[in-house]
């Protein structure tokens, strides 16, 4: 199976862990929209690209981390719309970048949510090492390193 041609949902969910179904779910909420095709229609099969893939996982660990299914499409939404970069595959692979992607979501005691997105050297990562583990001790705020999430399928694509 080569990238161009796409991912069926069963093999999306052998990768992430998700099932057939949760791939179904989260494809019809908006939560991921198919970058090969979308498969408008009944009996057509939608194809997920790689970077598709990466999408489902950080889902999962957003829905893992406790956010309900509109905070988790609203992040997913702003992803795609306000952070356009965070969808370089660089982010989600580790390789020779010396640089590491990090989503942000700030839940404050309205419940209202703050996303951010920030890509930060080795240098500042280490510097900033204090600040990340408060953020994720603090109930109120979740960190996800892309690279982090990446590694979970390392080798498979």
């Amino acid at each position: 199976m080569s990238v161009e041609d796409g991912y069926p949902k069963k093999f999306v969910a052998g990768i992430t862990g998700l099932t057939p179904r949760t791939i179904q779910f989260y494809t019809d909420e908006g939560l991921v929209i198919p970058d090969v095709d979308d498969a408008k229609g009944r009996g057509k099969t939608r194809l997920y690209s790689a970077l598709n893939i990466y999408e489902f996982i950080l889902a999962k660990h957003l829905a893992d981390y406790g956010l309900r299914l509109e905070k988790i499409k609203k992040v997913m939404s702003l992803i795609r719309k306000r952070f356009p970069e965070a969808r370089r595959r660089k982010y989600w692979l580790r390789d020779s970048s010396k640089e590491r992607a990090f989503l942000i979501i700030y839940n404050d005691a309205s419940d209202k949510m703050t996303v951010n997105f920030a890509v930060l050297t080795e240098e500042e990562v280490e510097a900033g090492a204090k600040l990340t583990l408060d953020l994720r001790q603090n109930n109120n705020a979740i960190v996800v390193e892309f690279t982090q999430l990446g590694y979970e399928i390392r080798g498979v694509l």
